[in-house]
């Protein structure tokens, strides 16, 4: 058994890297921040162009791509600091039709969405999830949903919205009729967050199956997404300690920030590991499913905003200045940590889900 990425997804991984270095630099991000034209249009113009959505619709057999790859794109958008929601789009859209649902449940999204499967499959209609919000309302006849969803990734860019919670989610379509979209500011404004309030909205209940398997998928996905911020924010931190120096030699020769350093390094390769296993074991193993991603999702929330914070202190004074850019990997980390879910109940499931083993 190995979990090691093959030369192919290598290859994958650094044509993405590059791609989303070059194209979306972080001055992007900072045009967040001051109040600049977002170009999100542009934005997901070239992610499509490049097939980051598509390619999660098509079968592996059909030259598709599976859940290993899209456990690279989650850690690329968390290194290249992506200001576009693509993990959750390509999951809720492509991935979640081609892979998790049974074909009676992709009916019933073609028509609950009113688009067909290929157009949700190459990512032309595209679906978005709710990370929180208080349990909707279900209609006596099971079909129209009312209540508010919490931050909800770039829902205007959306058809399809999934409420989605530990062991139900609901697919809506999101209409000017019955949703009203409320744009909320997040400590990382790189991507912008709605709050979505339904109103009598036409949806449908997955099966507990689906929407576990959804719900644990999207935690290993988001995991990863905070080990790419992480081991980014290692690389930052190393490199000025190579040459930044005190009492003409580099901070980084003294032994206590050697050691802090050290830690760093080894809570970010830590969580890496076990968020790849998660991925790993969502379509190899899904009996580990379960406890690899509640695992890597309680590491994730706890361990990962640790790791950004030890590479702001080492960085000294300048870690702190808005002009550098460590602070907005703090803000991602810090937003992902909330989506997560709480240190305590992420902890509570993870001992509930080994006691059942």
């Amino acid at each position: 058994m190995s979990f090691k990425l093959t030369g192919e997804q290598r290859e994958f991984q650094d044509s993405l890297r590059k791609f989303l270095s070059t194209e979306f630099p972080l001055k992007l991000v900072r045009e967040r921040y001051d109040g600049k034209s977002a170009r999100q249009d542009e934005i997901w113009r070239q992610l499509k162009a490049f097939g980051l959505l598509e390619t999660f619709g098509q079968p592996k057999e059909a030259g598709g791509a599976g859940i290993s790859e899209l456990c690279i794109v989650a850690y690329e958008t968390g290194f290249n600091l992506l200001p576009a929601a693509l993990t959750e789009f390509a999951l809720c859209g492509p991935y979640l039709v081609s892979t998790i649902l049974g074909s009676d449940e992709s009916g019933v999204l073609e028509k609950v969405s009113g688009s067909s499967i290929d157009q949700l499959k190459s990512g032309q209609v595209a679906a978005t999830v709710a990370w929180s919000g208080a349990a909707p309302e279900v209609s006596k006849g099971g079909g129209l949903l009312t209540g508010i969803c919490r931050f909800c990734p770039e829902a205007d860019r959306a058809s399809v919205l999934i409420r989605l919670s530990p062991q139900q989610a609901y697919l809506c379509r999101i209409s000017p009729g019955t949703a009203k979209l409320q744009q909320v500011e997040l400590l990382d404004r790189s991507i912008t967050y709605f709050e979505v309030d339904l109103k009598d909205c036409e949806a449908v209940a997955l099966s507990k199956a689906s929407s576990r398997q959804l719900y644990l998928t999207l935690m290993a996905l988001k995991a990863c997404e905070m080990a790419g911020i992480c081991e980014q924010v290692c690389h930052m931190t190393f490199e000025y300690l190579k040459t930044r120096k005190q009492f003409g030699v580099p901070v980084g020769g003294f032994q206590a920030v050697q050691h802090r350093a050290a830690d760093m390094w080894l809570q970010s390769q830590a969580l890496l590991s076990i968020a790849f296993f998660a991925g790993w074991a969502a379509h190899a193993s899904p009996q580990q499913l379960e406890l690899a991603a509640l695992a890597a999702a309680a590491y994730a929330a706890e361990n990962g905003c640790e790791v950004v914070e030890a590479g702001l202190q080492l960085h000294g004074g300048i870690g702190f200045t808005w002009e550098y850019d460590l602070h907005l990997y703090l803000r991602r980390a810090r937003v992902l940590k909330v989506l997560l879910g709480s240190d305590p109940a992420l902890g509570a499931d993870l001992i509930s889900a080994a006691a059942s083993l």
